[in-house]
C-alpha cells in the first residue's frame, strides 16, 4: 500500500487512507463519549450537593450517586475494549505518518 506512487509522497491515496483512519478513531471516541455520558451526569449531580444529608431526598440522592459509582467501577472493565480500540487507531495513524517519506 505504501509502495504506490501517489501514496508515498502525500498524494490523494495517502490523504484518503489517513482520513479513513482518523474518522474511524473519531467514531470510537464518540461511542466512548456516549457510554460515559450517563456517569458524567451523575457525577455532576453529586458535586452539586456536597452539603450534609439533611432530608430523606438528600439521602436518596446520595445512595443513587454512590450506586452509580459502584456500577461505574464494575463497568470499567468493559471500557477496556475502547481503550484498546483507541490505542490501535493511534498506533495505526502514527505508523502511517512515520513510514511515509516526505
Amino acid at each position: 500500500m505504501l509502495a504506490r506512487p501517489g501514496f508515498r509522497y502525500g498524494g490523494s491515496g495517502f490523504k484518503e487512507t489517513l482520513d479513513v483512519m482518523v474518522n474511524s478513531c473519531a467514531c470510537t471516541l464518540k461511542e466512548l463519549e456516549a457510554v460515559t455520558e450517563k456517569y458524567r451526569i451523575i457525577e455532576s449531580q453529586a458535586n452539586k450537593g456536597k452539603t450534609k444529608l439533611r432530608t430523606l431526598d438528600d439521602v436518596k440522592k446520595s445512595i443513587r450517586v454512590n450506586w452509580q459509582r459502584v456500577r461505574w467501577d464494575h463497568e470499567k472493565q468493559s471500557l477496556q475494549q475502547y481503550r484498546e480500540k483507541v490505542k490501535s487507531h493511534t498506533d495505526a495513524i502514527n505508523l502511517i505518518l512515520t513510514s511515509v517519506v516526505w
